[in-house]
């Protein structure tokens, strides 16, 4: 639910260069991913669920906590947390053994396919036998996290042509790599790629579906990119816990789901991520992210323009200390949104909870209150103590101040 930007960034794309914006467009894309499909709502699902238990971990604890937290979670969120797992495949971006990604594409990728069994469930699992150009070869589980990003640096090349990701074949050139390698009908076109990606994001077994939906629009090449997703929403079932749903059923439930939930641990009304959630419903027949390209004239800037008008742009923040929360209602700029302040807050407490900062143990949002000459002595190891700021409400919440806490680097 936040973009981070490298450069500066006030706000306004009309300033902005081709790179920037590109740049820009691919984080956006991934905010909406996250928002406007079932994957995307059922993964933040899980992520406000572990926010909950851990906080419920502080507020119980009778003895010392030791930083960063490293809790067992209850066995529903565990079973939805494996579901997750097997459905996100690998992250090459989070894998420090390797720097290239270049894949060798004279070499032909294999796809297997295979089944995992997690409780009473049968998943799916796309795996890839890849060689890239250093001469290595490894094996990699298929999931959503390259899918999104394949998705989202197709998209970014409808912008700039120039981003190549040259480097990270893996995960950026994934997805346009097995399609010129054996789906060839329609490997030329990003546009369709862009939108079997978008699909696969409507099931918990993303992977399976690309795989499915690259073989289907290959062996009917006539089909427009659009048509693609208009039958895969009116024709496709979605089975849970043996009852069978449409897609546009299944995303009303999950978004009625995350409305709740999302209220429930973040504390506060649902306020700007409920006015944009009412607005992507597929059921209304108007899909933004990809409205936006079938009809294949240029990604202007105007089209983006459009895009962002529309939907809003959420909480954005750039490395030098910038940051743009969005405003409460898309219709109304007078006030900043609810929902998205808290959601700052949270991250940032959690996040300090559960993970070392990768500058030392000072608060997550330490540049923002530097940048505003609000900083303090307590930013750097107790960050929920000193003069009122986001951390010390945050911290109120769950009576941080109370509990003994010792941090373990």
């Amino acid at each position: 639910m936040q973009i981070r930007i490298h450069d500066s960034y006030d706000g306004n794309i009309d300033e902005l260069d081709i790179p920037t914006l590109g740049t820009i467009v691919h984080e956006y894309i991934h905010f909406l991913q996250n928002v406007s499909t079932p994957w995307g709502l059922y993964d933040s699902m899980v992520r406000y669920n572990i926010m909950a238990e851990t906080y419920a971990f502080v507020e119980n604890a009778t003895s010392t906590i030791t930083l960063p937290l490293d809790i067992d979670y209850s066995p529903e969120l565990a079973n939805k947390i494996a579901i997750v797992k097997c459905g996100m495949g690998y992250c090459p971006l989070a894998d420090t053994r390797r720097n290239d990604f270049r894949i060798d594409v004279n070499e032909r990728i294999c796809i297997h396919r295979k089944y995992k069994q997690l409780n009473n469930r049968t998943l799916p699992v796309i795996t890839l036998d890849i060689c890239f150009t250093d001469g290595s070869k490894q094996a990699i589980t298929l999931g959503a996290n390259i899918i999104k990003e394949s998705m989202a640096a197709l998209y970014q090349m409808l912008i700039d042509e120039t981003a190549t990701h040259e480097r990270y074949d893996l995960p950026y050139n994934l997805v346009k790599i097995i399609a010129e390698q054996h789906f060839s009908a329609i490997a030329s076109d990003n546009i369709k790629l862009i939108t079997i990606c978008y699909i696969s994001l409507f099931s918990l077994s993303p992977a399976e579906v690309l795989i499915n939906e690259l073989a289907y629009a290959n062996e009917n090449p006539n089909l427009s990119a659009i048509e693609l997703f208009e039958q895969f929403i009116n024709e496709a079932k979605i089975n849970i816990n043996g009852k069978s749903m449409s897609v546009c059923d299944f995303f009303d439930t999950l978004i009625d789901a995350f409305k709740q939930v999302f209220s429930k641990s973040v504390q506060v009304e649902i306020d700007y991520i409920g006015e944009v959630l009412e607005r992507i419903r597929p059921a209304k027949g108007f899909v933004p992210i990809l409205t936006l390209i079938t009809d294949y004239q240029p990604l202007s800037k105007e089209r983006i323009k459009t895009l962002i008008d529309f939907l809003g742009m959420p909480y954005s923040y750039t490395d030098n200390g910038d940051f743009n929360p969005p405003p409460s209602s898309l219709t109304d700029s007078s006030k900043l949104s609810d929902d998205m302040l808290a959601l700052i807050g949270h991250n940032a407490l959690f996040t300090y909870l559960t993970g070392l900062h990768k500058c030392g143990y000072v608060c997550p949002l330490h540049s923002f209150c530097e940048k505003q000459n609000c900083d303090k002595e307590e930013c750097y190891d107790e960050p929920w103590n000193g003069k009122m700021c986001s951390m010390t409400i945050m911290g109120d919440l769950i009576h941080i101040k109370e509990k003994e806490v010792r941090i373990q680097f």
